[in-house]
């Protein structure tokens, strides 16, 4: 549970009501961590802080909460203190923890009492959560108080006092003819939709820190209705755990149980992520030989009456574009963008901007008051692993695009001082997204190359993944375009052979053995814990969903100068260059969803297919 992340204007809503801001984020930091190691069982907490000097006489405090009401039911003991117990923080709020396994917190709270000479201030199991709670609002009902109180600590950051946030959100009921909830509830959806993009500077809506999150436990337990939300993954999983536990008698779930749902809860929207599940992998043939793929190109064929040669960009769109640009330097990028993103914008169109800097600052610079009307983010975050840019793309328009609402993007995947790693499945990352959108989304994506930075093998790829060449004064269709072809082409491609001599380990699904050479080995060339745990957890994942006999599944480990490659091999084989990537709320194959795990833990994964089986090479940065 990741405290300054959750709550990135945690500092400046405790600082608006007299608490201090410049400390409360760490302490709760190092207090949730030492709770997660101390009580297995922690479900989550409720942090409260008030304006007033006096938290027992103040009933106008601000509840931020990690316990979603759908985890009520799971919580067994509870333990209330004093905020002035941490870091001294003095008494202008409390915090209360909630595990799942009653008496979990019996000697916390002793030593707690003992230790900060606290006595009665420290109580036990007086603050279950119920249906019938009341929250700081005078809200009933544990799921509106929620979102009142989330939303009242969004226009705290602003600037705005208690009172004042409260004043806003009953005018803004008021006027909309609803709820004082429903109007708290909008106010949080507003950042919903750029939350997947991470935002390089400040745009209308980047004050809105919160949004939910969701996880369907039907896709690990067939027939189980339950649906969880929070506002952080972490606190999604927190309540799958405790059900899973409660309802469904998994004692102890694992790590990797734990980590895979961790990174498969996804925002609330269509598009949900899945844990694992022991189905059948329809994306691998284990003992026949290759299916023949087939990837229909999604490109329309060159349509040049609906462009404008040169930088110009005029002209609508109705069908979906992947456009190479060519340019030379930053000027020579605001000369080719900025004409296609003030069109874009006079004609109403939502445009993303995924680049990196300093081209990100300078297009933002250029448009001035434009800008604002503009999603960017920074591409060296959004695309630091290559594999989760195609699903950003899907999220914008399936969000933003329709039938007659065109959207436009500037994807720059590909930028000088890449490792070579990165490059390589960036390059595959271009050629999937001839297959990777549906012919008729309208979407119209410029890819831009620095032909003065990017080496000429670079640039004759991008001829080879693009329809569409676009330079100053030309516009033309590319003739060494590969479309699917190509695509299949690199994912059939054998991965360059280790830099340093590997080391190989049995795979042991009954004693995880394999788990712990892989965190010492990790561990040893220089990883932190929590990164050599991720990377031994996706290995796990995909050594798992590999092959249904483990003979047949290899491990492989050896040092990069950047950090730690582990390699899973198998004779099985995939069909699909997309896997990873695709579309849909699942439920997915196994090892797809390993592979999606591994995505969102590791820095890089490549996946390579052939007909005498399949290798997956996870990378793991220091």
């Amino acid at each position: 549970m990741d405290i300054p992340h959750e709550f990135p204007y945690l500092a400046e809503l405790s600082a608006a009501l007299g608490d201090p801001g410049d400390d409360l984020p760490a302490v709760l930091e190092v207090l949730v961590d030492d709770l997660m190691t101390a009580v297995p069982s922690f479900l989550g907490l409720s942090i409260t802080l008030f304006p007033g000097e006096d938290a027992a006489q103040d009933t106008t405090g601000v509840t931020l909460d990690f316990l979603p009401p759908s985890l009520f039911g799971a919580v067994r003991t509870s333990l209330l203190v004093p905020l002035g117990a941490q870091g001294g923080a003095g008494p202008g709020g409390t915090v209360v923890f909630y595990a799942g396994r009653a008496g979990a917190f019996v000697d916390l709270a002793a030593d707690t009492r003992s230790a900060c000479h606290l006595g009665g201030q420290v109580t036990l199991d007086q603050h279950l959560p119920s249906a019938g709670t009341v929250g700081t609002s005078g809200t009933f009902g544990p799921t509106e108080a929620g979102i009142i109180n989330r939303a009242i600590g969004v226009l705290i950051g602003r600037g705005r006092t208690p009172e004042e946030a409260r004043r806003i959100l009953h005018r803004r009921a008021d006027q909309d003819k609803s709820t004082l909830h429903r109007a708290a509830q909008r106010l949080l959806d507003r950042q919903a939709s750029r939350r997947r993009f991470p935002v390089a500077g400040p745009t209308l809506e980047d004050d809105i820190p919160f949004s939910l999150m969701r996880f369907a436990c039907s896709s690990v337990i067939p027939g189980c209705g339950e649906v969880f939300t929070a506002v952080s993954d972490q606190g999604v999983l927190d309540q799958v755990l405790a059900h899973a536990t409660s309802e469904h008698g998994m004692a102890a779930p694992g790590l990797p149980f734990i980590e895979w749902v961790m990174a498969h809860t996804q925002p609330v929207s269509p598009h949900q992520r899945h844990p694992r599940s022991t189905g059948t992998d329809k994306g691998a043939l284990p003992d026949g030989p290759a299916a023949v793929r087939v990837l229909p190109s999604n490109v329309y064929p060159l349509r040049p009456q609906n462009r404008v040669i040169g930088p110009g960009f005029g002209g609508a769109h109705e069908t979906y574009r992947h456009e190479c640009v060519f340019y030379t330097g930053t000027d020579g990028f605001l000369y080719a963008m900025l004409p296609f993103v003030r069109d874009g914008l006079a004609r109403q169109e939502p445009v993303l901007v995924a680049v990196t800097e300093p081209r990100l600052q300078a297009l933002r610079s250029a448009l001035g008051d434009d800008a604002d009307d503009v999603i960017f983010a920074d591409m060296a975050q959004l695309g630091h692993n290559p594999a989760l840019i195609i699903p950003a793309w899907r999220e914008f328009t399936d969000r933003h695009s329709g039938p007659g609402r065109p959207v436009r993007g500037i994807g720059e995947p590909i930028w000088a001082g890449r490792r070579p790693a990165e490059l390589a499945e960036a390059q595959f990352h271009e050629a999937l997204l001839n297959v990777a959108v549906p012919p008729d989304i309208p979407l119209w994506l410029l890819c831009p190359y620095d032909t003065a930075a990017l080496d000429h093998q670079i640039i004759a790829e991008a001829q080879r993944s693009h329809p569409v060449l676009v330079e100053i004064n030309a516009y033309r269709a590319s003739t060494h375009y590969g479309g699917a072809a190509h695509a299949e082409h690199i994912f059939g491609r054998p991965l360059p052979p280790p830099q340093a001599p590997p080391t190989v380990i049995p795979f042991d699904p009954r004693h995880y053995r394999h788990v712990q050479r892989t965190l010492r080995a990790a561990t040893s060339a220089g990883l932190p814990v929590h990164r050599a745990t991720r990377l031994a957890v996706a290995v796990d994942e995909l050594a798992h969903t590999a092959d249904q006999n483990p003979a047949r599944v290899t491990i492989r480990l050896w040092p990069d100068r950047t950090g730690m490659i582990c390699e899973v091999t198998d004779p099985g084989t995939v069909q699909d260059p997309m896997i990873g990537r695709g579309p849909g709320p699942g439920p997915f194959p196994p090892r797809e969803r390993a592979i999606r795990l591994a995505n969102e833990l590791c820095d890089l994964v490549q996946i390579r297919s052939r007909p005498t089986g399949t290798t997956t090479r996870i990378h793991a940065w220091r």
